[in-house]
């Protein structure tokens, strides 16, 4: 048995997003304030009333052989990509196979296997039916496949809390280490529904943009012309250890995880609490896990989806936790270059924020032209921020449809 819970490092990143394949490219883009919004193919933009997204090339699914391509739902194999690159970033680490756990969560799961499933029956009846479909839907699929991948038999977790499911899995992850239960974990969050029902279903709630005519400034959180959310794909996954058994073998560390706290507003199944109270108390109950004041964070990866009252509410929330320190802390939005990933949300904005605090820059906000003059944050834009050397730390802040509020905070080594 090992020792009692300590400092969990991050030894291991992979990324693959709109903006790149892998976790190097995606974090040089999006410091360039790059985009990887685009109009959908042209065969497509007759099938809904939204013709914009932010797909995954798919050339950057380099780790994945012909056989996963076919058989796999995209989101799994975005998840399995990252995992992949995680893993190698993580340089192998060595651990008993009862001390390893996969945590991979999605929002929404093998949508687009139900849809082409359906299209087939539709059409050709049962006969051809893939054997391998049920297992390719399943929301559990990226958890239980990257388990059998690298053997974690400490277990194998799905996590759907809609929006809010990546940093969910990285709170779930740091209980499991506080509980003495494990002593490596794989966590990620993937998400592939880039499709024209919900393109149509997002457009029905007004929550897309529909900025057609200029698809790379579409998605612009917290500027007073924003219209919505731009809806993208991709994953991220973090390899997470005990930071003793990390320096024991000489890994690369990237930055520490400190601490962790949701909460549910308990409110309007789509709508955000407006006074942002709960996302608030989310966000205080994290940085008392990380034993940080206010003054301590360095700057805020916030959820920042673009839509009217979700920024709004978010910056009420802001100001609630962070008070008088609010002037003197940074907030960037990574959905402005991304779009929105839906429960990739949480593991790539938080692989994003250690990423960017180890190599010392804050990302820039996109497309932020016009603040909103009833939002009064310190918001980087225009080009990314150098950060000074010494201790620096980042909160990430999701939110998800039925009223999910998580903040995750890591700080560098």
């Amino acid at each position: 048995m090992s020792e009692p819970a300590d400092e969990i490092a991050i030894t291991g990143i992979g990324i693959i997003s709109p903006v790149g394949g892998d976790a190097g490219t995606s974090l040089e883009s999006i410091l360039r304030g790059e985009s990887g919004v685009q109009l959908l193919p042209e065969s497509r933009q007759d099938k809904t009333p939204v013709r914009l997204h932010a797909p995954v090339d798919d050339a950057g699914l380099t780790r994945l052989d012909r056989r996963e391509r076919r058989r796999l739902d995209r989101s799994v194999q975005l998840a399995l990509q990252a995992a992949r690159e995680a893993w190698e970033d993580a340089a192998h680490p060595a651990v008993e196979p009862a001390r390893l756990a996969s945590i991979v969560a999605t929002g929404v799961g093998g949508l687009l296997t139900i849809f082409a499933g359906h299209e087939h029956y539709m059409s050709k009846g049962h006969v051809g039916m893939p054997a391998f479909i049920v297992p390719a839907l399943m929301s559990n699929a990226g958890a239980a496949v990257i388990a059998a991948e690298f053997g974690a038999h400490a277990g194998s977790v799905s996590l759907g809390s809609a929006c809010a499911s990546g940093s969910d899995a990285i709170a779930y992850a740091l209980r499991l280490f506080k509980q003495d239960e494990i002593d490596v974990a794989i966590v990620g969050g993937s998400e592939a529904v880039i499709h024209p029902v919900t393109l149509t279903g997002f457009a029905a709630l007004r929550a897309l943009s529909t900025r057609h005519e200029d698809p790379c400034g579409a998605s612009r959180p917290f500027d007073r012309d924003r219209d919505g959310f731009v809806l993208g794909e991709g994953a991220a996954v973090l390899i997470l250890e005990r930071r003793r058994h990390a320096v024991a073998r000489g890994a690369h560390i990237w930055g520490k995880l400190l601490g962790a706290g949701a909460t549910c507003d308990a409110g309007h199944i789509v709508a955000p609490e407006p006074t942002g109270r709960w996302s608030a108390e989310a966000m205080l109950k994290a940085l008392r896990a990380a034993c940080l004041t206010p003054s301590d964070i360095t700057f805020v990866s916030a959820h920042a989806t673009g839509t009217s009252n979700g920024d709004l509410a978010e910056s009420r929330a802001l100001a609630e936790t962070f008070g008088e320190a609010l002037s003197g802390v940074r907030v960037t939005a990574f959905k402005s270059c991304i779009g929105h990933l839906i429960g990739a949300s949480g593991v790539v904005s938080s692989a994003l924020a250690v990423a960017a605090l180890h190599d010392g820059f804050i990302p820039p906000t996109r497309n932020l032209e016009n603040l909103d003059p009833e939002i009064d944050l310190n918001i980087v834009h225009g080009s990314a921020h150098r950060i000074k050397q010494g201790a620096a730390s980042a909160l990430i802040n999701s939110a998800g449809f039925g009223g999910h509020n998580v903040a995750v905070v890591v700080t560098r080594e």
